[in-house]
């Protein structure tokens, strides 16, 4: 079935460390799995993953990124817990490390080692002793080890600039998914299971991948210059939906299990109008449901497109509990979010 092997893609590629900047392992996981899929494979400088897949006819860019939210070690106490920092953008402030408190943590060395953690603060009895009136600050957060001295920390490799994610495991429930690194591994699973699927001799289009790195920090690995020059790009990423209690009457509409979102606006980019339209007839031409987005306090690598004048498009596998390390999907919206790309790429084809 698609969605058991969909599963057992995103669950092998959510478990993979692949924080901003260290997405090597990610990258190559993929090299292995859609090399016997496609024409030509290759890596830039930066490490985004480029694959031609074949076909003749419009160039048609397929994009996802390779990173996933992360912190990063900027100072280690003398009884050995680890000081945290943003991995993204400072836009992001110490409240984006509230939904990881009391989560497991996985530390990354530079020389390659791993050591489990959690992410702790002051908690139950010891809590009145932080004042949250002032709001949440990055001091009233930190990794603990089990060490108890800088001197250990040292001798283990962990210093400044050693990258930090969550280390919570990949469940399914029922046809949901829940667990770290959904963003954008659900992603790179859909693609994946694109490629088993079609034919590229069959293709009208000359479809390509990419998969960039540091997406989480301003689309870093999408700003680097392109020889493939598209007429279309579409950005494949997670979407918000506010479908959870708290959210019930702040007027988003997107919800689990109503179909990929298609975004019309983010916090960066009004999205191509008239790529945005033909998608919208051709889903609700072939009865495939579609949801509809405008974001605020969100963006994808599709600014970085844009800016370089090619036409883009975002669609979203829709996502509850974004940036934390208890995402959750469904594996029946990333169904039918491949069976829309099937469809998108067929109907450039046929144009």
């Amino acid at each position: 079935m698609v969605l058991d092997r969909l599963f057992e893609l995103v669950r092998l590629l959510a478990a993979i460390p692949g924080p901003v900047g260290h997405e090597d392992a990610v990258i190559m996981t993929l090299q292995g799995l859609w090399r016997p899929f496609v024409e030509e494979i290759w890596v830039d400088r930066l490490g985004n993953l480029t694959c031609k897949v074949g076909g003749k006819g419009p160039k048609i860019l397929l994009s996802a990124h390779a990173d996933e939210y992360c912190f990063v070690v900027k100072g280690v106490t003398l009884e050995g817990f680890l000081a945290i920092d943003s991995g993204q953008s400072y836009r992001n402030g110490p409240d984006t490390a509230r939904a990881f408190l009391g989560h497991p943590a996985l530390v990354l060395t530079p020389e390659g080692g791993r050591f489990e953690g959690v992410f702790g603060t002051t908690t139950g009895h010891l809590a009145s002793y932080i004042d949250l009136g002032r709001g949440f600050k990055w001091e009233y957060v930190f990794v603990d080890i089990g060490i108890e001295s800088y001197k250990q920390a040292e001798s283990q490799g962990i210093t400044v600039g050693s990258r930090i994610i969550s280390n919570s495991p990949i469940r399914r429930l029922g046809d949901r998914v829940v667990g770290k690194a959904l963003d954008d591994r659900i992603g790179l699973a859909i693609i994946t299971v694109l490629l088993e699927r079609i034919t590229p001799n069959c293709l009208g289009v000359e479809l390509y991948i990419r998969v960039s790195t540091q997406e989480e920090i301003d689309s870093v690995g999408a700003s680097v210059e392109q020889s493939i020059h598209p007429d279309l790009c579409i950005v494949l990423d997670v979407g918000p939906v506010g479908d959870i209690p708290p959210l019930k009457n702040h007027g988003i509409s997107t919800g689990l299990g109503k179909g990929p979102i298609l975004v019309h606006k983010d916090s960066n980019v009004h999205y191509h109008r008239k790529s945005v339209q033909s998608l919208t007839k051709l889903a609700h031409g072939s009865g495939i449901p579609l949801q509809h987005a405008v974001y605020v306090g969100y963006g994808t690598d599709g600014l970085e497109f844009t800016k370089k004048g090619i036409p883009s498009m975002v669609v979203a596998i829709p996502t509850r509990y974004t940036h934390s390390p208890f995402e959750m999907v469904s594996l029946v919206d990333a169904e039918i979010t491949l069976a829309l790309l099937q469809e998108c790429i067929k109907s450039l084809g046929v144009e």
